[in-house]
């Protein structure tokens, strides 16, 4: 009798091993889905899928899509998060090997707006720590978010509007670069813009791609320069990926200097690069402010 027990256990036991998804085989898993704006339905590009306590995870690209290979099977807690909305959690998700689960995720927007952000970097000594939010912002588009074709390769190519709110008080020029922040090996120079005045409180779009721009301040004294591109122009030209289906992020970085810069004429005239900026604003940067885009092909 006991015989039999034992024996009628080990069926039921196998028949449910056989009739279940088995977590623990060799095979992996597959999560894809889509992100969408909770109020308008909008695909989201740019959301991070993240898998909590696990090194694995993924974006979400133009259309709001993403997919996640290779999973091993098992139970995660997942989170999906974007920089200007509330993220959500989903605490237990089981994925099965050889198989695909597809996830349907929406994102409210927060309230507030977070559009700016700021970072004071080393600064001489003298100089009081100075921590502002939303200095360097643009019009045209939020921080983190996507950046507008017209202010790319794919439209028009002219610089985006840039709004600069109550830069530090003891700043004497301003300075921008705007570059590619996680280009694979390389930053990709965008744009150089210096010796701007200080009391400036906004860059129109659409600079014009010469040496000297005219940027209409009051304060004359002060002429504004633009440096050479890693595309070997003067002025702006915008973000250019190759059409890889992903988005790539770029940065505006704004540079409050306790002075003017000055270099010889041949080298404006050559063209002042990144790494001629950056060498001359060594010991002189006050403050440190950031805009962060998205674009992608």
């Amino acid at each position: 009798m006991l015989y039999r027990l034992i024996l009628l256990s080990i069926i039921v036991i196998v028949f449910i091993f056989l009739a279940t998804p088995c977590l623990y085989s060799s095979g992996t898993a597959t999560l894809k889905g889509k992100v969408f704006d909770a109020s308008s339905g909008t695909p989201l590009p740019g959301a991070a899928i993240m898998f909590v306590s696990y090194e694995i995870g993924g974006l979400s690209d133009l259309h709001g899509n993403f997919v996640i290979n290779d999973i091993p099977p098992g139970t995660y807690r997942i989170k999906a998060v974007l920089f200007d909305y509330s993220g959500i959690e989903f605490p237990s998700i089981t994925l099965y090997a050889d198989s695909t689960l597809n996830l349907n995720i929406y994102l409210n927007r927060r309230p507030e707006d977070m559009r700016g952000t700021v970072g004071p970097p080393k600064r001489p000594k003298g100089i009081k720590k100075y921590i502002k939010k939303e200095i360097l912002t643009s019009t045209a588009f939020y921080f983190s978010g996507m950046i507008p074709p017209e202010f790319t390769c794919d439209g028009a190519d002219i610089s985006p509007p840039l709004q600069i709110k109550e830069a530090i008080e003891e700043a004497n020029s301003l300075a921008i670069i705007f570059d590619e922040s996680d280009a694979p090996g390389v930053e990709n120079v965008h744009w150089i813009l210096f010796n701007i005045p200080p009391g400036i409180d906004e860059l129109p779009e659409n600079i014009e791609k010469v040496i000297y721009p005219d940027l209409k301040s009051d304060q004359e004294k002060i002429q504004p320069v633009q440096g050479r591109n890693d595309y070997g122009n003067i002025g702006y030209n915008g973000p250019c990926p190759p059409p890889e289906g992903r988005l790539r992020q770029y940065s505006f970085k704004l540079y409050a200097l306790d002075t003017v810069l000055v270099f010889k004429e041949e080298e404006i005239q050559k063209g002042i690069t990144k790494d001629q900026l950056l060498n001359a604003i060594q010991g002189h940067t006050l403050a440190e402010y950031a805009l962060m885009g998205r674009y992608g092909r």
